[in-house]
């Protein structure tokens, strides 16, 4: 173990695991947050919001180092590893000092949360991409299927040890009587899931300076039968029922679990076109050349109606995150099938370059959820108000007359509230006071208050 440590994973990825060890440690130091063990008393839990930060930044950081040891050993060996690490190391400072010093650790948990997932899965995206630049879609699927086994044996193994301590620590509690409560159950899924996962990760992380055969991939027996009686058959079918749905439904809109669904089912879509393009199968079938050429017309009008579906459902709520990253998939989605079916000869460089722009888009830009929804739910508001007279034509809200507001306007109007309270923005409605008012005292409850609504 010791030999596997220092051989396999110190000395291939130092950088990675100085950051899972700072993140594991975070994890363990958030154990003491928990009631049942607050023994250092209950001031402790203003240091919370600093730990957690501590636990982003450090798994954050060990995807960035991860991804700057692949970038050096693909593209910049030339160059000593200190540089680009240390490049890697000012992209996580600048993140940290822009968390603590721009954001409330306290009301902008929102912003940070999203901001943080966002972060994560672009830099998986980066990590699953990394050889993609001078190698071809072939020699990067080689590379994501030896990840994917790394991946696959390592959470069965973690699975394996966590349910045997999960067993023996509920054993030892009932036999004795101890009332261990919740704590020794986290502290073995942070060992074995956080600890030993990310170790055998690295550990077995697959050499990228080796040569890859960028020959045609054979599938085995095992993942043509997957493919052709689970995969395949799921698309057929999911294509006759949201058809059938339509028919039953008298052709009016969906429902939104439909667009949802049927987002889910547009990734198997497109992993099912890329798998068919790149493998070769070990039998010819008709069934899965038909599949290559013609699902993505079948699904082409189903992606654009519920595209569709959820800009009505936009134009009556506003736009929420969740239903802002559905319609990105879908949008997405709909591009990669048009692209599909007008092109002959497609060209699959184009799935993981739109995805990497996509991504980035989102990430980095204005277009990102947060931003989005609450600019979306902020004018929402607004227009609702101005609709029912109680605002004026100067965006000034009025709070001497009448409403005549319904039961569900009314629930709306605090809906709207509620979702710029939780993402620390109510701010936005400080400057349509008649008065001088400060934005830190504004509450659902008194906006609520003011325009009449508490009572009604």
């Amino acid at each position: 173990m010791i030999f596997f440590l220092r051989d396999r994973v110190w000395k291939r990825f130092p950088f990675s695991t100085v950051a899972i060890a700072i993140w594991i440690t975070s994890l363990f130091a958030k154990l003491l947050f928990n009631p049942e063990l607050m023994v250092l008393g209950i001031g402790i839990l203003k240091f919370e919001p600093y730990v957690d930060i501590v636990s982003k930044i450090s798994v954050f950081g060990a995807l960035l180092f991860l991804i700057g040891t692949c970038v050096h050993r693909l593209y910049l060996s030339h160059i000593h590893i200190l540089w680009i690490q240390s490049f890697c190391l000012s992209i996580l400072v600048a993140y940290g000092l822009d968390v603590l010093l721009n954001k409330s650790l306290v009301d902008d948990v929102v912003l940070i949360q999203q901001e943080f997932i966002s972060l994560i899965l672009f830099s998986i995206l980066c990590l699953l991409f990394v050889c993609f630049f001078t190698g071809s879609m072939r020699k990067m699927l080689r590379l994501n299927q030896r990840l994917f086994r790394v991946l696959y044996r390592g959470f069965w193994y973690c699975l394996l040890a966590w349910l045997g301590s999960v067993l023996f620590f509920f054993s030892i509690d009932k036999l004795f009587d101890l009332s261990l409560g919740f704590w020794p159950y986290q502290f073995c899924f942070i060992f074995t899931f956080c600890l030993c996962f990310s170790l055998y990760v690295l550990g077995w992380f697959p050499e990228l300076n080796e040569s890859i055969n960028d020959t045609e991939i054979v599938l085995s027996s095992f993942y043509y039968a997957v493919y052709k009686m689970i995969l395949v058959p799921f698309l057929c079918v999911g294509s006759v029922l949201f058809y059938v749905y339509f028919f039953v439904n008298g052709f009016q809109w969906p429902s939104l679990l439909y667009s949802m669904i049927v987002s889910i089912w547009s990734l198997l879509l497109i992993l099912a076109v890329v798998v068919t393009k790149l493998v070769k199968f070990p039998v010819q079938s008709r069934l899965i050349s038909f599949i290559s050429r013609y699902v993505s017309l079948f699904y082409l009008p189903i992606f654009v109606v519920c595209c569709l579906r959820i800009c009505v459902f936009w134009s009556h709520w506003g736009i929420t995150e969740f239903w802002y990253i559905i319609f990105l998939i879908l949008f997405w989605v709909t591009g990669i099938c048009i692209y599909l079916v007008l092109t002959k000869i497609p060209d699959l460089r184009v799935v993981p370059v739109s995805l990497f722009v996509l991504f980035c888009v989102v990430t980095f830009t204005f277009l990102r959820p947060f931003s989005i929804a609450v600019s979306s739910q902020y004018q929402a508001v607004k227009s609702l108000l101005y609709e029912h007279k109680l605002m004026d034509k100067g965006n000034r809200l009025v709070f001497d007359q009448d409403i005549n507001l319904s039961q569900e306007h009314i629930f709306q109007v605090k809906e709207y509230l509620f979702f710029l309270e939780r993402h620390n923005s109510l701010h936005l409605m400080q400057p349509h006071y008649p008065y001088p008012v400060s934005p830190k005292s504004l509450t659902v409850v008194r906006i609520s208050h003011d325009l009449g609504l508490n009572g009604k």
